[in-house]
């Protein structure tokens, strides 16, 4: 069966990072998707808008939320990066296809969760947690955040809201790349796991940098143990 493609609206552009875009799009008609899954944008290319390829992104909203919200890195001499840093703006058409994927979760899974994520990776557990949050589920949240840099970070406002209102979530943010003045987590986020609480009793979900959730995937399976049906990865190049 054919994947379902639409026509909809750019709402929004916005940079929220030195190289990280926030896009909102109009969510079409009908349109209805799991948190965790993807769709596939048309990215024209600048110096010719008929060369068109498709890119995946992760839908960062939840189902109930009035747009699509999508995340957007902009990497150098990317076609993504210069569609949303020079052409995409509020009002222009965006073809997308979706949804897909199945990096979804069990709504019947009632054990504590664990998320680990570098870089736009942690868009998918957006949608996840606050959909999560928003069904009354009272289990544990933890959320490791791994980037280079400070300035790397993003949704601050929203991390700071979660775990300011639900006791149950934890957010923790590691540097690989600190400036002196940091004063939070340093390393990779592979340090950072053991310090969670029964981390080895969890659900866990890893997505990011495909060196960072085969290596989570392999310690979780051979080192520590958890069963496989509880190590749930999705890469991102």
């Amino acid at each position: 069966m054919p994947t379902p493609s639409y026509t909809v609206t750019c709402t929004q552009n916005k940079l929220i990072t030195h190289n990280v875009h926030e896009v909102r799009i109009t969510k079409p008609e009908g349109f209805t998707f799991e948190p965790g899954q993807f769709a596939l944008l048309d990215v024209p290319l600048i110096d010719n808008p008929d060369d068109i390829q498709t890119r995946a992104y992760s839908i960062a909203s939840t189902p109930d939320e009035e747009n699509l919200l999508f995340v957007i890195k902009v990497k150098p001499g990317g076609r993504a990066g210069r569609w949303v840093e020079e052409q995409l703006k509020e009002g222009d058409e965006v073809h997308l296809q979706g949804p897909l994927g199945n990096f979804t979760f069990d709504s019947k899974d009632d054990r504590d969760c664990l998320y680990v994520c570098t870089g736009v990776g942690i868009t998918p557990f957006r949608s996840h947690i606050l959909s999560t949050l928003k069904a009354g589920k009272n289990r544990k949240i933890d959320l490791i955040i791994g980037v280079f840099a400070e300035e790397d970070i993003f949704w601050t406002d929203m991390h700071k809201e979660l775990t300011s209102t639900h006791p149950n979530v934890h957010i923790h943010i590691t540097l690989s790349e600190p400036k002196p003045t940091w004063k939070g987590l340093k390393g990779r986020v592979q340090e950072v796991i053991p310090m969670i609480e029964n981390f080895k009793e969890r659900s866990i979900y890893l997505c990011g940098n495909p060196a960072m959730t085969s290596d989570v995937k392999r310690l979780c399976l051979e080192e520590w143990n958890i069963p496989k049906e509880r190590v749930h990865m999705e890469g991102y190049i």
